[in-house]
């Protein structure tokens, strides 16, 4: 088995397993979070869901996940590349 000569290769698998999770997490948000908003329009999505309260679990347990996803991830870049980062987003 050959070793990784890049040390940083473990956080790149982490970022991407991360990255690629937190999609699916967020569909699952703004798909509870609809089906709670119109329950009577979209019965059959609720149905997916099983229960009323399956569907609350899961939408209680989605939106904290993705803003503490956002904190993180805004953390994180202040922490790479300063207040310049954030500007360069915006401008």
């Amino acid at each position: 088995m050959q070793v990784s000569q890049n040390p940083k290769r473990k956080n790149y698998a982490w970022h991407w397993l991360v990255y690629t999770a937190i999609i699916p997490v967020l569909l699952l948000a703004i798909l509870s979070g609809l089906v709670m908003y119109k329950p009577a329009q979209l019965h059959w999505i609720s149905g997916l869901f099983g229960s009323w309260q399956t569907l609350r679990t899961v939408h209680f347990i989605t939106v904290p996940t993705v803003i503490l996803f956002t904190i993180a991830h805004s953390l994180l870049a202040l922490k790479v590349g300063s207040i310049r980062l954030i500007k360069s987003v915006f401008l």
